[in-house]
Formats: C-alpha cells, structure tokens, sequence
C-alpha cells in the first residue's frame, strides 16, 4: 500500500596521502614530461578563461552599481502608500505590506481538494508517493600498469521505500529480485488518478501594494515558497489525514471511485 503526502506552500506574510605503486624510472620519467607538457598546454587556456570570466563578473558588478546609483537619484520615494497619485510618471520607491485579499484570480487546488481556493501572491502544491526508488552507482577501478593497464566499470543498484515527487516506473527496474527482497513484491501505483492534487506552482497575476498594483515580472519575483501554517480548508477530504499544512492519505483509490 503506497501513501501520498501533499504539501500546500505560499507567501506567508515571510589531504590525505596514498601509497603509490611501484614505476620503473623509465615509465615515470615518460609520465613526468607528459604531465610537463600538459600543464604547459592547457595553463595558457586556463587563464584566458579566468580572465574573461574574471573581467565578466567586474563589468556587471559596475554596471549593476552604477545603476542603482542612477536610480535612487531620481527615483520618488512614495511617503504615503495609499496616495496612488504621488510620484505619477516618475521611478518610485515604497515600503508598503501586500494586501494579499486583493490577488486576482484566486488560485484553485486540484484533486480532492479542489473545492479550496487559495487567494495571494501564489500557491505551491508538492505532491510525494512513498514508493520503491532504484538508485544506480557506477564505480571505476584500475588493474595492471603500462600497457596492460585495464579499466574496470561496475554498476551496482540498490533499492529502498521512500518519498518521490514523480512516477517511479518498477517495471524498467534492473534487478527486480532484489527490489522485492528491499521493498517486497510490490508495483508502485500509477498517478493518473482523478483525486490525486498535482503537485505546481500557481500565481496570481496581480496585486494591490498600498494604492499601486503589482503585475508582471515584479510579483514573479515574490517567493512563494514558505509554508502556509494554515490551509483554510473547512473539512478534510475523505480518506485524508492532516497536520497543518500537510495531508496524508493511505487510500488508493480508482479514478471511477473519486467522485
């Protein structure tokens, strides 16, 4: 039996060393003047790059200053916030809260909870299944040395239950033996399923600071990513369970079986 946990977010107002093997003088000579030669080639490259990158970040530093500096030299810094014709036309400047019971359009859940509509800047649904996760580890050796030197991959996998925020597919599993042995003989369910909330990031696409309104690349820019401490939902969905902002449930059911 997997279970599903949903979590409602939104704005919320806010040197060792190692033996080495042994080398005949000659095979370490040949080394030694390859790694020579090397450092020689690649050194120059290197710092080219350096300095572009360098030189990159300096110039946007300035520029970034600089135009800050230009900004607050004829910006209006706007004293009453709900007077919406103070600095009309001109840069502004204000420190004003968020009205959040202005954000339009009201932002609606999905799934079993698609009766609770969320009113703000955003809301950030993260949907997880306790599921059985494969996980691949690829470990490279070496044997012999000179010309019978010889490189050596190996892959393992291991498997655990855990949280995942996305189908894990059982079937494309490498070692499905060993997978029932870690998680038992289990295939994890399929998420197309009516009830299931879809885990996204929804935002509104305006609202009110003081008298101003907030659209566009300026509300994109507000994190949505704190936890709300409380959902407003009246009546958990049936089959859920909760704890503040977080909802459980254990029961999968069918798409025909969520109405």
């Amino acid at each position: 039996m997997a279970e599903v946990l949903a979590f409602f977010g939104g704005i919320y107002n806010k040197i060792f060393a190692v033996p080495l093997p042994s080398l005949d003088v000659g095979e370490a000579s040949k080394k030694i003047c390859m790694s020579i030669v090397c450092a020689l080639c690649i050194a120059p490259v290197l710092i080219i790059i350096g300095t572009f990158i360098t030189g990159f970040n300096e110039k946007n530093s300035v520029c970034e200053t600089r135009a800050i500096d230009e900004a607050e030299e004829v910006l209006f810094a706007v004293g009453n916030c709900q007077d919406s014709s103070a600095g009309a036309g001109e840069l502004v400047y204000l420190t004003c809260d968020l009205d959040l019971a202005t954000a339009e359009p009201p932002i609606p859940a999905t799934g079993d909870f698609s009766a609770y509509t969320h009113v703000g800047v955003g809301l950030r649904t993260r949907v997880e299944m306790y599921q059985c996760i494969e996980t691949k580890k690829t470990t490279t050796s070496q044997s012999g040395s000179g010309s019978n030197k010889k490189t050596t991959k190996t892959t393992t996998y291991s498997y655990a239950m855990g949280w995942a925020s996305h189908h894990i597919d059982t079937s494309s599993f490498a070692d499905r033996e060993k997978a029932n042995r870690a998680c038992g003989p289990v295939t994890n369910p399929s998420w197309e399923r009516d009830w299931m909330p879809m885990g996204s990031t929804e935002r509104a696409t305006s609202v009110n600071i003081g008298a101003f309104q907030l659209t566009g690349r300026l509300l994109s820019g507000i994190d949505v990513g704190a936890p709300l401490e409380d959902v407003p939902i009246p009546t958990t969905p049936r089959a859920w369970s909760r704890d503040r902002n977080t909802f459980t449930t254990t029961a999968l059911r069918s798409a025909s079986a969520a109405a």
